[in-house]
């Protein structure tokens, strides 16, 4: 007879799964119990964690960088200004 840790019910050893780490060869939890967890995860697991929101991560380049590139490409904005939130005109470099 083994206690089982989460329910703290005697059960044989027949209602335990087999586990080579353990002592007594036996899992801590019975077969039920190991059921009821798996269970109880998959649930939480189906709704899914909370997300954040994405980030906008700040430009790899330099602002004097995006200021030529955006001289090159005139259609483009510049990633320094996107980012910003403010307008391409604002910017003295």
């Amino acid at each position: 007879m083994k206690r089982c840790s989460r329910c703290q019910t005697e059960k044989p050893f027949d209602s335990f799964a087999k586990d080579r780490k353990a002592k007594d060869g036996h899992s801590s939890r019975c077969k039920q119990c190991m059921r009821e967890a798996t269970r109880e995860r998959d649930q939480r697991q189906a709704i899914g964690p909370i997300e954040a929101e994405p980030t906008i991560e700040a430009p790899t380049l330099s602002h004097n960088q995006a200021i030529n590139r955006m001289t090159r490409n005139p259609d483009r904005v510049c990633d320094a200004c996107f980012f910003a939130d403010r307008p391409q005109e604002a910017i003295e470099c």
